[in-house]
């Protein structure tokens, strides 16, 4: 009697399978349909249109961007002299030119960007160029002899009260690394 009772079961397991995969087969056996284009004899070097409103006239071409401009093969001398105006010096800088201390340190900035900076602790003062771009304070041209790698000297400069901070942006800004210069009067 058991068996007359699982044997319908099992049928119809076995029809279901078959029924699976049959319908398994069948979508894989069949590749989807692939529509295809006519054929066109295209030119061979087809220009674009010009957008709506630019002369037709203009040199169009399909080859490569020319070379770069001999500014690059001339360097930096082919972009003449920087415009030093106090714009330009201090153009994104936190503070003003004057006079500022921190610690060991006493920097006194001109409006033109010259800076004069006082080193207590070694008694050395240091006379160049001083420029903020950004949030980048650089010292340059320094008239003394230093160091390798000391100058230029790039810092991250960022507002602080009564003054900006530095912090170091490489090993030329260590020795001012989180330090802060304030006015002084």
């Amino acid at each position: 009697m058991r068996i007359l009772k699982v044997t319908p079961v099992l049928a119809i397991l076995a029809l279901a399978a078959c029924g699976d995969q049959q319908t398994a087969e069948t979508e894989q056996s069949s590749p989807p349909p692939v529509a295809e284009a006519p054929a066109q004899d295209a030119p061979e070097e087809a220009m674009p249109e010009a957008p709506e409103g630019m002369p037709d006239d203009l040199p169009r071409t399909t080859e490569a961007p020319p070379a770069p401009s001999a500014v690059f093969e001339e360097g930096v001398e082919a972009l003449g002299d920087i415009d030093e105006s106090v714009h330009s010096v201090f153009a994104d800088a936190p503070f003003d030119a004057g006079d500022y201390r921190a610690e060991e340190f006493h920097l006194s900035i001109t409006e033109e960007g010259d800076f004069t900076l006082e080193i207590e602790s070694t008694d050395r003062t240091l006379n160049g160029d001083l420029r903020v771009y950004g949030d980048m304070f650089t010292m340059s041209n320094v008239a003394e002899e230093t160091d390798p790698g000391e100058f230029p000297m790039t810092c991250l400069v960022s507002s602080a009260p009564d003054g900006f901070e530095l912090a170091a942006d490489g090993p030329s800004c260590d020795m001012f690394d989180g330090l802060v210069f304030a006015r002084v009067e």
